[in-house]
């Protein structure tokens, strides 16, 4: 080759090289000031940091985290790992919010580390390997909008894919300066530190069990004596950990972490949008694997390679089906946020290494990669604006904090770390628990019972509160007017807190109970004893979750008696008339939803004539309340329950589930 077109190609080489550079080192930059600008924010950045943040005050204190929700908290869906490492770094440093999000951000930091380092020695011995490592952090930091910015917040998602990428790595021989054969045996140190690390990733999120299988399997086909040793290692310490988690909480831990998360449908729709999005982000995707393939073929593509390619397939599979579930946001995207960039890099530096040096072509296809690296860089250029806290925002948060403290007995469902951080000790929810658990229709969880022990006199309720909870704070709580401070969640759900509740002491929610004796449950597949007339209850008793009717919350068990009809909706009308049984109780309790029309309604009839009745109990909505009678001058008698639906029009059906019998506590 001329040595004036060497010159050129060089000259070429350093030119894009040195854009992509620049253009990565911008990204990183404006990711490291939005981390800093809003590290320290006395507010939520997204809604569920304050209920992450009070599962380790939680953990830190004491207090169960799967426990019996004798206290009303319900934890989110995840395994307890996160909570585990907040209570630790709050022990040493104190817990708040930039502790907190210090662990989130630490994580992400090793994690693009990790990455970057692969990347770089994807790039053989020369000063390519420096550019392929910077276009690696460049591109993994233009993901943060992509990935639901989420990468600093106070939840599980940083921290289980550092893990996982630690694992992963672990997973591989050690390289030092490319000299290490790629089936090299693991030491047993590293076999057990491999399996401790994938342990510790499924115990912060459950999506890192998707990944074990195909780490295991390439561990056993790389080196099949030390790839056995460590999936047998890491069989054995999930399901050890997974079993011992369940078996010292009763089973609630699996109740919560996977009975929820398999009750949640997948939306066809999502997927196919969130598949699109990635594509429309990284337009380059579809290619890497076909190139990969293509150096696999010809023998050019390093085993470690082969590896993050396939971690890369297998996280598009994981993000795109669990980010497409029902309540999903973009943070499910965020395994293959961090690959996509990484992986493209490492197969392209494989591709690169293989063309001969000091010629023409391998220079001409440095210069491409170079370019598209940073016409990639530079069109997923985005504002920081959106995602900073301005000066009046930080002034409504300290607002905020300071009226939230001056309430003193306060409950805060949507923000729950705002009143520990201001020194208020009631014990605190977060709405996120019970919509999971509402949503799912869990049987093993009666969301009723667990509410009755939420004791705080008042409740500062968001503008963003999903309706079922709504409906299940307004049993219970009674509405003050608007709060005068408000603040900004930026990112998933944008909400802010709006008014003041204050607990009704003498609501039925909260009536305490003796001697409960259960008369009706329906959780038996018929109406058992049971007359009915007309078409309102002919289908008999109903799931939560029956895919003709919206999802209904407040039910005790599985089943209960609705009148919405599976073919004719609402216009389906008629009674259903229980057994009779004895009044040996003084009060009598029931939970009743559905309509509010007069036209719907429970009677207790003894000898035909009605003695108590409960018309329009409803609130237009798929939630049950508690209803309490005083029937202390009725016992001994014999009495039979009529449920009646004599309304054909919008919202005429009822709901009623839980019929008891109970006296009061002796004081």
């Amino acid at each position: 080759m001329p040595l004036w077109r060497r010159k050129l190609i060089r000259g070429a080489v350093a030119l894009t090289s040195m854009a992509a550079l620049a253009l990565a080192t911008v990204h990183v930059v404006q990711l490291l000031q939005i981390f800093g600008s809003r590290f320290s924010y006395p507010f939520d950045i997204e809604w569920m940091e304050g209920g992450q943040l009070y599962t380790g005050w939680r953990v830190l204190h004491g207090l169960p985290i799967y426990g019996d929700c004798s206290d009303g908290f319900i934890p989110f869906a995840y395994p307890p790992m996160h909570p585990w490492v907040l209570a630790a770094a709050g022990a040493v440093f104190g817990l708040d919010y930039p502790v907190a999000r210090l662990v989130s951000i630490v994580a992400f930091a090793t994690l693009a580390w990790l990455l970057a380092r692969e990347a770089f020695m994807a790039g053989g011995r020369g000063s390519m390997r420096w550019v392929l490592a910077g276009v690696s952090l460049g591109i993994t930091a233009a993901t943060f909008p992509y990935a639901g910015t989420w990468y600093d917040v106070i939840r599980v998602d940083s921290l289980y894919v550092a893990l996982l990428m630690l694992g992963a790595v672990s997973s591989l021989p050690p390289t030092v300066r490319g000299r290490r054969s790629p089936r090299a045996p693991l030491s047993n140190q590293r076999v057990l530190s491999c399996a401790l690390l994938l342990t510790a990733a499924s115990l912060t999120k459950q999506s890192a069990l998707l990944f074990l299988p195909f780490i295991c399997l390439f561990a056993v086909w790389r080196h099949p004596r030390t790839g056995a040793k460590l999936t047998l290692a890491t069989t054995t310490l999930v399901l050890g950990a997974l079993g011992w988690l369940s078996w010292s909480t009763d089973g609630r831990f699996f109740t919560i972490v996977f009975g929820v998360m398999s009750q949640h449908p997948l939306i066809l729709r999502q997927l196919l949008v969130n598949a699109v999005v990635t594509v429309v982000h990284a337009p380059y995707l579809p290619f890497i694997p076909l190139l990969g393939l293509v150096l696999w073929r010809r023998r050019q593509l390093r085993m470690r390679s082969g590896f993050w390619l396939g971690m890369l397939i297998n996280a598009a599979a994981v993000s795109l089906i669990t980010s497409a579930k029902v309540g999903a946001f973009a943070n499910n995207l965020m395994t293959l946020a961090v690959l996509l960039g990484p992986v493209a890099v490492v197969v392209c530096g494989d591709w690169l290494q293989a063309m001969p040096r000091r010629r023409l072509r391998r220079g001409l296809a440095t210069t491409m990669l170079a370019l598209l690296a940073a016409i990639t860089l530079d069109r997923t250029r985005y504002p920081a604006e959106p995602h900073v806290p301005t000066a009046t925002e930080w002034r409504q948060a300290r607002n905020l904090n300071r009226y939230v403290a001056s309430l003193e007995d306060v409950v805060f469902p949507s923000h729950s770390f705002i009143p520990i951080r201001n020194g208020i000790t009631t014990r605190q929810i977060h709405e996120q628990g019970y919509i999971d658990v509402m949503g799912a229709g869990i049987a093993q969880i009666d969301v009723l019972e667990c509410f009755a022990g939420v004791r705080g006199q008042w409740l500062v309720l968001d503008d963003g509160s999903q309706p079922h909870f709504v409906a299940l704070i307004q049993l219970a709580y009674r509405n003050q007017g608007p709060i005068p401070h408000r603040a900004k969640v930026f990112t998933g759900q944008h909400t802010r807190p709006t008014r003041l509740l204050k607990l009704d002491r003498a609501a039925a929610t909260h009536t305490p109970r003796a001697r409960v004796r259960r008369l009706f449950d329906f959780e038996q597949s018929d109406f058992a004893g049971w007359k009915r007339a007309g078409t309102a209850f002919e289908q008999g008793p109903s799931v939560v979750i029956n895919g003709y009717q919206s999802p209904i919350g407040g039910q005790r068990g599985s089943q209960l008696a609705t009148s919405f009809h599976p073919h004719r909706g609402d216009a389906a009308v008629g009674e259903l008339v229980s057994p009779s049984f004895m009044i040996d109780r003084t009060h009598m309790s029931l939970r009743i939803g559905g309509g509010r029309s007069p036209r719907l309604g429970v009677q207790l009839e003894i000898d035909d004539d009605v003695v108590r009745a409960e018309r329009g109990a409803g609130t237009d909505f798929e939630m049950l309340g508690p209803v309490v009678w005083d029937v202390s001058e009725l016992r001994g008698k014999r009495a039979r329950l009529r449920l009646v639906d004599r309304e054909p029009r919008g919202w005429g059906h009822i709901l009623v589930d839980a019929v008891d019998l109970f006296d009061l506590p002796a004081r």
